[in-house]
C-alpha cells in the first residue's frame, strides 16, 4: 500500500500561537467531524475535528501528557497547524499524533486535529 496522496502544505506553529517553525510541510487534510471523538479520559473526551497525514519526518507534535500513576491522559494544546485552501485560511491545534504502518513503505504520520478560527 503506498503512501497516500500528499497535496496540500501547511505551516507548524510550535507552542500553539507561537513562531512558525516550519513552512511548506507537504501534507493531507481530511474532514472527520463526523467521527471526532477518542475515548473519555480524565474528566472530558479527546475530540478532533480534521485529520491530516504527513511524511514520517514532519516534526508535528501533540502534548499529551500522564501524571505518574494514573490511568488517563491531559490532554493541551499541541502545535498550530495552519492551511491555506482557496481563499480561507484555517488554523488547527494538534490534540493527537501517531505513526501508521510504521518500518514499512507505507510509513507515515497522521495527525488529529480541532479546528480553531477561520479567516474567510
Amino acid at each position: 500500500m503506498p503512501i497516500p496522496p500528499m497535496p496540500d502544505l501547511c505551516q507548524v506553529h510550535r507552542p500553539y500561537g507561537g513562531p512558525l517553525l516550519y513552512a511548506n510541510v507537504v501534507c493531507r487534510l481530511i474532514p472527520r467531524f463526523w467521527s471526532g471523538r477518542g475515548g473519555f479520559s480524565g474528566s472530558s473526551y479527546q475530540l478532533w475535528t480534521h485529520i491530516l497525514d504527513v511524511l514520517p519526518a514532519a516534526d508535528i507534535r501533540d502534548n499529551i501528557q500522564r501524571a505518574n500513576g494514573l490511568n488517563f491522559l491531559n490532554y493541551s494544546d499541541g502545535d498550530e497547524v495552519r492551511l491555506t485552501l482557496g481563499t480561507s485560511a484555517y488554523k488547527f491545534v494538534t490534540v493527537w499524533v501517531e505513526h501508521r504502518y510504521t518500518n514499512t513503505p507505507s510509513h507515515f504520520k497522521r495527525c488529529y486535529l480541532l479546528r480553531n478560527s477561520v479567516t474567510w
